[in-house]
Formats: structure tokens, sequence, C-alpha cells
């Protein structure tokens, strides 16, 4: 059984083993709001200061809430319509589990939040373990048909400069994409806020706007020599 440092919440699940504390919003997916590092004082998602807190409905835009936290985005990013194997499938904005109420039950140490629909069933075993928290996955296809489908990491993360992320073995690429009208819950940058951003991405000013680029992850050993 999970410690006394679990509780629910106002749709909100929290887990605290005294290490990590991590609040999960079950009525949004499964979105996981906070993941707070006790002894560091130290708050590693991004939270913007002004939030849509309604519930989202399913099939609405993304853009119409602020972006928060981690979001499990399934099973596609961009809504689109598409003909496959003469059926046309519709898919929502970033998906159909950030807007999904999902359902919960304990077992042992684990949470488990799951939703199904008439095509596939989605589960997320969340647990604590001393400074890591772990996620495991389980999506099974439960129609008669193939089911084009992917999962993205919608994680957000509140960037320091002496911060380092260490991607899992075999990560070769990372790309990113800056755009001044969703970050920071589209407020208007600062120009010390532009200036260091160019300087990171040896990049002029006026292309800060909305820019791509590219990054070769450099190993362990090749940071350190």
């Amino acid at each position: 059984m999970l410690n006394k440092g679990f509780c629910v919440n106002n749709g909100e699940i929290k887990i605290d083993n005294g290490i990590l504390r991590v609040i999960i919003d079950y009525q949004r997916g499964g979105n996981i709001s906070s993941l707070y590092f006790n002894n560091k004082n130290f708050e590693l998602l991004f939270q913007p200061k002004h939030s849509n807190l309604d519930i989202p409905q399913k099939g609405d835009s993304f853009e119409k809430y602020a972006a928060t936290g981690f979001d499990d985005t399934f099973p596609n990013i961009d809504a689109e319509k598409i003909i496959y194997s003469g059926r046309e499938i519709t898919y929502n904005d970033h998906g159909d589990i950030w807007t999904s109420r999902m359902n919960m039950l304990i077992d042992n140490e684990d949470i488990v939040l799951y939703s199904e629909n008439d095509v596939y069933f989605f589960e997320k075993r969340i647990s604590l373990n001393k400074n890591s928290l772990i996620l495991k996955y389980r999506i099974k296809n439960i129609s008669e048909n193939i089911y084009p489908c992917f999962y993205t990491m919608h994680c957000l993360f509140d960037l320091y400069e002496d911060m380092h992320i260490i991607f899992p073995k075999g990560t070769d690429l990372i790309e990113n994409a800056l755009c001044d009208e969703k970050l920071n819950n589209k407020r208007e940058w600062k120009q010390n806020e532009i200036d260091k951003a160019c300087e990171l991405l040896a990049i002029p000013t006026y292309e800060i706007g909305e820019f791509f680029f590219a990054n070769i992850v450099q190993s362990s050993e090749q940071k350190s020599a």
C-alpha cells in the first residue's frame, strides 16, 4: 500500500516520499503538474503564473489551455484527418489523452491511471523510488483494425543556466523549436532574455521569433574531454 504521503483532493493526486513530491491531475489525462525535490526546494516542471483551469473537452484546441507540466501526447500531435486502408481517421489536437478523465486504482505502491475508447486502452503506472519518478505505460489496440499512432512525451521543464539534461543511450539528435507566442504563457520576451537566447543559439536577434535548430548529442565522455 502507498504510504501516508498519498492523498487525492479536487481531481489531483499527490504522492510524497520525503524526497520527491509529485502532483498528478487525473481529470486532465494524468498531467503531472509538479515534480518537486523537497530537500533541494526545486521545482522541475514549468508552471505558468496564469492558467486556464477549465477541464478540457475532447476535440478542444491545445492552445486554448495553458501548457504546463508533463502531458502524454497520444495517438498523435497535430489535428488532422487521414485516409488509411479506405477508412477516414480523425485525430484531435495533441491526441486524446490530455482531455481524458482518467480512472484510478492503487496496485501496491503504484498509482494506475487508465482510459479506454472504441480503439485503444491506455494505462500509465506511476510510482516513486527514492529520488526517481517511475512511469510505465501499456497501450493496447482493442479494435479490429490497424490504428496508425505514436506516443510523444510532451514535457515542459524550467530551465536554469547550470542545468544538465541526460538523454538515454542511443539518442543521436535533438530538435528544438522556440516560439515567442507560446513560451511562458504568451508573454512578450524581455530584451535581456532575447539577448541571452541569441547568445546561446548564436543567431541574430531578428531570428528569435521562431527558430528551428538541431543539436548533435554529446556523450558524457565528450563533454568531459
